[in-house]
């Protein structure tokens, strides 16, 4: 009996960090001319396209990936000073989906993307910040693999 405890501790032990901290992994892809990181997530039950940002604040929405019409758009108060995109924008909510965690009526910017757009080309749907990226005990970005490898 003492000898089969000890040997399921060690096989407890030796399973996967994946399976004792909730870990999952996210492939992204690399976008072509600025290599940045773009994942596949869900917005609303749609299909969405995210350039990752660890450096925004907030996840900034498309609009019409919202289905928010363009008119409640308002121009941006954030600051102009800094890094950063511009353009019209209001606050709004969304569901969203990335790998095995879901937000439900979460808070985002939605943003006129014509600035985004004309850098990462149409097919951008917005951008992934911290303030989901944070959500995660570890956030860790494999390269040679193309994954996001998530921890909470």
């Amino acid at each position: 009996m003492k000898r089969a405890l000890i040997l399921a501790m060690v096989g407890w032990l030796a399973l996967p960090t994946a399976v004792l901290a909730g870990e999952f992994v996210v492939p992204f892809e690399r976008h072509p001319s600025h290599n940045a990181i773009v994942v596949e997530v869900r917005v609303n039950g749609r299909s969405a396209r995210l350039v990752v940002d660890t450096g925004a604040a907030s996840t900034v929405l498309s609009p019409e990936i919202t289905g928010t019409p363009p008119l409640e758009l308002k121009v941006s108060r954030f600051s102009d000073r800094g890094p950063g995109f511009h353009g019209e924008a209001i606050w709004g909510e969304a569901t969203l989906k990335l790998g095995k965690r879901t937000w439900y009526e979460q808070r985002v910017v939605v943003m006129n993307l014509q600035e985004v757009r004309r850098l990462y080309g149409p097919k951008i749907d917005g951008i992934l910040g911290q303030d989901l990226l944070c959500a995660f005990d570890q956030v860790v970005i494999d390269f040679k693999s193309r994954t996001l490898r998530l921890t909470h």
